[in-house]
């Protein structure tokens, strides 16, 4: 996030409210959500264009009573819900081709599996055979269904169609399972039905109206509380009256950005009309959300955009903090204006089994370490720009404990939280390209300077925003070291310079695996042969010292004792038992 971006807050608090205006404000909502619904099915049926946007706008101020301000509410909000939902589906219907892929492959794989009939009688045998054609045919019904749920999603991504439930879809299928969900008649459920679609509505602000909201306003006291001006929709005013009012409205936090926000858009009210830019300049929007929650309160939601602060951090260029982000945690380089290295660390942050509070507040901690590193250098974050939804695709080809560290790995809200302490703090934060970092780390940074694989990562990231190429290396063999026994060298890749120099980290990637692959099997091999080892000084091997049978002729050394049937002549006082070379026990019988 540069200086140029800004950030929007939200701040919320329970306001106080008689009978009187909790029957006002119910009203308001069904009406808004109603007209939301029904704007949501003719944006559908239309589309989404400008002109069709002016068309619909004044038919429906017309035929509901509502002011233009809230028809542009509910276009924003309906926008912003179809965008998404689209986004969504063409991440699950990438999902869903890996599963389709990894459906087929098992039903391949069972096919081809042969059942032996060794040791097994015939009603053994014929059932095994059963119960691989009917896995058979349950993969072949699964492989049908997400097939034609993919047929069914890839038509919806081409005719922009989205598919939403108001109310959530999981309500709207209790209604088929009452008792399962404690309703106790379809009354019961309607009723909770319409308050989950008839709950809440939304009121856009800008900048340039007054107050930065003309159906909702907010004024300050002296004493740092807040009164509220809630104007209400005209197809109500006949019945309830044209305004609404709260006051002395306390939030628990963010009072001074409210307060600076009230502040600009009383300072812009004084400016005469005729002064266009100035008035511009000191206005200030302010977006309101009022939602009543399960337990009957409502709750008032201001979201405003939050100032550019003053850029603590010095230019990149003059040296940054580089940042990877690990599953348990965060390894940190500081680089001076020629990209060395200064100072390195690590701040540990594990979010795996913990719930999504417990995740949030440990990011939180992490975050507040690395801000504090930031403000006392003065200089930039840079980050990853990391695209996860890959690798959570992938997770069916991870271990389990591997995919369930992945799928708990909160990297989106870990970039979120850092960012916006970052913003507050005047520090800025910028995203890099990944690729090959962890490569560079480990071959060029991480002998050099004595540090971890994530270090070098991250001095490998803070250098790529200041501009630095990471030529190859000149040396023919390149030295690795992966943990704390696999270690060795590869020969270095061929560099083509008319290439770029990351075709060369591509190369060495391949090489760096494949060096890190043999020697984990020499590794593997030199435990069985060690575990083989320790294991012969009780049992004799196959080929061990020869034997001498009751017969005085030598017998190949076998595991174990004598056989029965070459002892049962022999008795205790004929025989002496002495060691042989190998410390194996050698039996001599003498015979009379």
């Amino acid at each position: 996030m540069s200086s140029k971006d800004k950030e929007i807050r939200t701040f919320h608090t329970t306001l106080r409210v008689d009978d009187a205006q909790a029957v006002v404000l119910e009203a308001s909502a069904f009406l808004l959500s109603s007209i939301k619904r029904k704007l949501f099915v003719d944006m559908q049926s239309h589309g989404t264009s400008k002109e069709r946007k002016l068309a619909l706008k004044t038919q429906y101020i017309l035929d509901f009573g509502i002011s233009g301000r809230h028809f542009n509410g509910m276009w924003n909000e309906l926008k912003a819900l179809i965008d998404s939902n689209m986004s969504n589906k063409k991440n699950h219907v990438e999902d869903l081709k890996k599963k389709i892929a990894s459906t087929k492959k098992t039903i391949a794989k069972i096919k081809k599996q042969r059942i032996s009939p060794k040791n097994k009688t015939i009603e053994k045998f014929k059932k095994q055979k059963l119960n691989r054609r009917e896995k058979v045919r349950n993969l072949k019904i699964k492989l049908c269904n997400q097939e034609r749920k993919l047929k069914g999603w890839q038509q919806d991504l081409k005719d922009k169609k989205v598919r939403v439930t108001f109310g959530t879809n999981k309500l709207f299928k209790a209604q088929y399972y009452l008792e399962e969900n404690k309703f106790k008649d379809h009354k019961d459920w309607r009723k909770a039905w319409n308050y989950a679609r008839n709950n809440q509505f939304y009121l856009l602000g800008s900048h340039d109206e007054s107050w930065g909201n003309s159906n909702c306003q907010m004024t300050e006291n002296s004493d740092g509380t807040f009164d509220v001006e809630l104007t209400i929709p005209l197809a109500l005013v006949k019945k309830y009256g044209k305004k609404l009012y709260f006051k002395n409205v306390s939030f628990g936090y963010g009072c001074e950005a409210l307060s600076a926000a009230v502040t600009a858009n009383e300072e812009r009210k004084a400016i005469p009309v005729k002064n266009k830019e100035e008035r511009k300049e000191k206005g200030h929007s302010i977006t309101y959300r009022l939602r009543k929650d399960g337990k009957g309160r409502w709750m008032l939601y201001a979201m405003l955009d939050i100032p550019n602060r003053d850029i603590v951090s010095r230019h990149y260029k003059y040296g940054v903090i580089g940042v990877d982000i690990n599953q348990d945690h965060w390894a940190i380089v500081e680089t001076d204006r020629f990209g060395n290295l200064i100072k390195s660390g690590s701040i540990l942050c594990v979010t795996y089994g913990k719930s999504s509070d417990q995740s949030i507040a440990i990011i939180g901690e992490a975050s507040k370490e690395l801000n504090e590193w930031a403000i006392v250098a003065k200089k930039p974050i840079v980050l990853e720009d990391l695209d996860f939804k890959k690798k959570k695709r992938q997770l069916a080809e991870y271990s389990p404990e591997r995919a369930r560290q992945l799928s708990s790995f909160a990297y989106s809200a870990i970039i979120r939280i850092i960012q916006s302490r970052a913003y507050k703090s005047g520090i800025e934060t910028f995203k890099v390209n990944p690729a090959f970092t962890s490569v560079i780390g480990r071959l060029k940074f991480a002998d050099r300077y004595n540090l971890s694989v994530h270090q070098g990562a991250a001095l490998a990231i803070g250098r790529r925003k200041m501009g630095f190429s990471e030529r190859p290396p000149k040396s023919t063999k390149i030295s690795f070291k992966v943990g704390t026994d696999i270690h060795g060298t590869f020969p270095s890749p061929v560099r083509m310079n008319w290439k770029h120099a990351w075709c060369w980290w591509k190369s060495a990637a391949g090489e760096l695996q494949s060096a890190v692959a043999r020697q984990h099997r020499k590794q593997k091999k030199a435990i069985r042969q060690s575990q083989g080892k320790s294991q012969s000084g009780n049992i004799r091997p196959r080929d061990g010292t020869d034997q001498v049978g009751c017969d005085e002729k030598a017998h190949r050394g076998s595991q174990g004792e004598i056989p029965e049937r070459r002892r049962h002549n022999c008795s205790d006082a004929d025989s002496d038992s002495l060691p042989n070379e190998s410390g194996l026990l050698l039996t001599v019988v003498n015979k009379k």
